[in-house]
């Protein structure tokens, strides 16, 4: 049993995703309780899947009450809790929004879930948690993302360990590749006036990458998320699948739920309000037992087919939040499309608004920030210097952008924030200050530039009007504040798909070659050698006893491991849960201090090793001693960067300098422990001087 919930400030639930199990859970104690459903809400999913609302708020409000109310008075909240009956409930805050994971799952596990909903909630929405109720698609989209993260999770060795793995092509293959996204960049740019990104994805692995000049630096969980929009693609494709549109937002209201005082300038939006529509959840008809075994079977080969196989002409579009060095959020839209079944093609570019939009975000989230935060003058008035700041660079740009009503109106409400500021710094009387009318504001002129369907169409929607309301956009500003049409896609995308026939053609030679020596074989292992995999035979004879290992640089999260093959029904049994079971181990004892393991369970040795080097691969040993590492984010990177808060913390005074790498090695139980010591420390040697000294390309990362 496993499922999310996302509460607002008012104990509403937002958004919710569970498995079958969870509903007929919910169900049940509902019954035992006699709680009563309301007949004017919109249930979460259809037919025998449906939950009221009502209530889950019912079954959750005390618990999402009593955590607030920790957290609000006395700065102590609870992170997880147990129940009687084994069920494990974690909770997470993020601007406002309480999230919640409840499973029969360890807390750990929960903790991960938790923290990667939130971090793919902020590359879709960024602070605009509210959406994910008024937007259907978003929340679907979400879903989807869930669901891939789940199955990649559970069935590529790269995502579980949460890093990057490259393909390795000849070097005049590797060169071509390049030479053509960089064609295709500078068509793309020429044409939307903006820095781009254009990637080449095989299956979970990095092919090819070529960024133009002042293009935002993508992180290595950028590419992980890209990744997840592939896989997404992939399996969820649907027409015209775009995020939008996006509900209009009304500043003013009559009553919780009432109508908008405002009009839209659409039939189609006027129908819709941010306080009264649900999403509509769709749950999956798997048991969540029968999830971990869909997730088994990925992740070790792929049939390779040709291209007039392939209905994947189309290029899917995304807007999506990704983080300059700053830490500030700049839209950008994604372009991915099917190139062959498993190779991917990736733009990823700026839309011009995308200064605009990232003040917004930022004052978006200052606004949120001081409203949720506990009164202090001091801390207060740097808070308030601060917006304040933001907020006269945001009213710059929308003079810029010709939108004087909406300028105007964030004028308005600035003055009135900042006259009762004054007198709170007077009067130190906190209820002066009314923080929320700037959070609205803000929040409607993010959604305007960003998670609006101008953001990805390249044509303003039919029948729009200029009503003259401060949040309505003129035709004259719709232009102005909309993506110019990629012309060239069109084009670009052919030359991508002629450009890696070469590649394709290369890799269905081999392919072929395989499935000769392989007999009838229905699945093909792929015989590229990966720049981040190294076959395992080539260590059999130096490495007597190797089973199998994962060299991980956390520096660039790149990671060089053998291709497993989990396709086979015996590799799932014997080899999958061996290597699971292991990193999950040695996490465990890591975020207790303990970088150095060995353990045995009778058929096989386990060893687990964190080391620090400089630039040269020498071993340093850290100026602090290991301890436990309490308030850290889970390892990994995807909910934070575990390992950089490391070497910040063992190398407070010159941690740039320093490089985090992670060892896991299974040897054979005979193998005795002094031997497994010494092939570790040869291993971590010879990728260094193979892999990691000389290569130039990972420095992408």
């Amino acid at each position: 049993m496993k499922g999310t919930l996302v509460f607002d400030h008012l104990n509403d639930l937002i958004y919710l995703n569970c498995c079958p199990r969870f509903v007929k859970h919910v169900r049940k104690l509902a019954s035992a309780q006699g709680l009563v459903s309301s007949e004017h809400s919109q249930p979460f999913g259809t037919g025998k899947m449906a939950l009221d609302p009502n209530v889950l708020i019912q079954l959750f409000s005390p618990l999402v009450t009593s955590q607030r109310f920790m957290r609000e008075q006395f700065g102590n909240p609870y992170n997880s809790l147990q129940c009687n009956d084994g069920t494990n409930i974690v909770f997470q805050d993020y601007m406002g929004f309480l999230f919640l994971r409840v499973g029969n799952e360890e807390v750990s596990s929960l903790k991960r879930s938790v923290g990667i909903t939130i971090t793919l909630v902020g590359y879709l929405v960024g602070p605009d948690v509210s959406i994910l109720k008024s937007s259907p698609s978003h929340a679907k989209l979400l879903d989807n993302l869930l669901s891939s993260w789940n199955f990649l999770y559970n069935s590529d060795q790269a995502f579980m360990i949460e890093g990057i793995s490259q393909v390795k092509v000849a070097q005049q293959l590797n060169t071509s590749l390049v030479n053509s996204l960089h064609a295709v960049a500078g068509k793309v740019q020429d044409e939307v006036g903006s820095s781009v990104h254009t990637m080449l994805f095989l299956e979970t692995k990095l092919l090819s990458w070529y960024s133009t000049k002042n293009a935002v630096n993508l992180a290595p969980e950028d590419l992980l998320f890209l990744i997840l929009l592939c896989h997404k693609t992939k399996h969820q494709r649907r027409t015209n699948d775009v995020a939008g549109p996006i509900p209009k937002f009304s500043m003013k209201q009559k009553s919780r739920g009432g109508e908008s005082s405002s009009t839209t300038s659409t039939d189609a939006e006027s129908s819709l309000n941010l306080d009264n529509v649900a999403t509509k959840q769709q749950f999956s008809e798997e048991d969540e037992d029968d999830e971990g075994d869909d997730a088994s079977n990925g992740g070790g080969g792929w049939d390779f087919v040709d291209a007039e196989d392939c209905d994947d002409d189309k290029v899917v579009k995304y807007a999506i939040l990704l983080k300059d060095k700053h830490g500030n959020c700049v839209p950008h839209i994604a372009h991915v499309g099917i190139v062959q079944n498993g190779l991917y093609f990736v733009l990823v570019s700026q839309p011009p608004t995308a200064p605009l939009t990232t003040t917004a975000i930022s004052a978006f989230q200052q606004s949120i920030l001081f409203h949720n935060a506990s009164r202090d003058i001091l801390t207060d008035k740097s808070s308030f210097d601060r917006l304040e700041s933001t907020t006269k660079r945001l009213q710059e740009l929308l003079k810029k952008h010709k939108n004087l009503n909406l300028r105007n109106e964030l004028g308005t409400r600035w003055d009135r924030f900042r006259t009762g500021f004054q007198q709170y710094l007077k009067s130190k009387e906190p209820i002066t200050v009314q923080a929320m009318p700037l959070v609205d504001i803000f929040r409607e002129i993010f959604r305007i530039y960003f998670n609006n369907e101008r953001f990805l169409s390249p044509s303003p929607p039919p029948n729009e009007s200029s009503s003259g309301k401060f949040f309505s956009i003129s035709k004259q500003q719709q232009k102005q504040s909309s993506p110019p049409p990629l012309s060239p896609l069109d084009m670009v995308w052919k030359q991508i798909k002629t450009d890696t026939d070469d590649f394709w053609g290369f890799l269905r030679l081999k392919t072929k070659s395989s499935r000769r020596s392989s007999g009838n074989s229905t699945r093909t292992s792929l015989l590229l050698e990966s720049r981040e995999s190294l076959f395992i035979n080539k260590y059999l004879e130096e490495f007597p006893g190797l089973v199998h290992f994962i060299y991980v640089d956390r520096n660039k999260h790149s990671v060089i491991l053998p291709v497993v093959d989990f396709s086979k029904e015996e590799t799932i049994k014997l080899t999958k849960p061996k290597i699971w079971g292991m990193v999950k181990f040695a996490r465990d004892h890591m975020q207790q201090g303990h970088f150095s393991l060995m353990w045995k369970d009778g058929a096989f040795n386990y060893a687990y090793f964190l080391w620090f080097e400089d630039n040269s691969g020498t071993s340093i040993r850290p100026k602090q001693p290991a301890m436990p590492w309490e308030n850290y984010p889970l390892p990994g990177i995807m909910s934070g960067d575990f390992y950089q808060r490391v070497i910040a913390e063992c190398f407070p005074n010159n941690s740039s300098k320093v490089r985090c790498v992670e060892l896991f090695c299974i040897h054979l139980g005979l193998v005795t422990s002094s031997c497994v010591l010494e092939h570790s420390r040869r291993l971590a040697t010879n990728i260094f001087d193979e892999y990691i000294g000389t290569n130039v390309a990972m420095d992408l990362l």
